[in-house]
């Protein structure tokens, strides 16, 4: 961006924070993109699934506990491997960005998407940017992110 800006063209930024993406993860649909997408396969795919499987959660106020739920959703929180699986849960978004002809980047729960035009341009930056954002929104969705 700093090298489009210094040769006289305009950027445009798209920052998206998915930070909380983490507590909405399918654990059906995530064994499923490690298999489709990325062929894992056997034990390795059943230490995944025991990784997600078979946790709980209380919530404690007040000296009072509720009742415990079991979670099927979400990714444990501090774990090193949750951003990865997350990354790799997300990571079809690339073609996305790729449709819409963004540069970007991916982050563990952060996306950039970057453009640049000639000031002459600015309109088709910003279409560009919007509709990637309108189809990331749609993407979201459909991964309940």
């Amino acid at each position: 961006m700093i090298t489009a800006v210094d040769s006289g063209r305009i950027g445009g930024l798209m920052l998206l924070d998915l930070s909380t993406a983490f507590d909405t993860i399918d654990h059906s649909a995530l064994l499923d993109v490690l298999y489709r997408r990325f062929g894992i396969t056997g034990k390795a795919l059943a230490w995944f699934d025991a990784f997600l499987s078979d946790r709980h959660q209380t919530v404690h106020f007040g000296g009072t506990a509720s009742d415990d739920t079991t979670l099927l959703f979400s990714v444990p929180q501090g774990s090193v491997l949750s951003p990865k699986v997350f990354s790799q849960y997300a990571e079809d978004v690339e073609d996305i960005f790729r449709r819409h002809n963004i540069h970007h980047h991916l982050f563990a729960d952060d996306m950039q998407g970057h453009s640049s035009s000639l000031p002459k341009d600015e309109a088709i930056v910003t279409t560009q940017l919007s509709s990637c954002a309108k189809d990331i929104c749609n993407w979201c969705e459909a991964k309940r992110l």
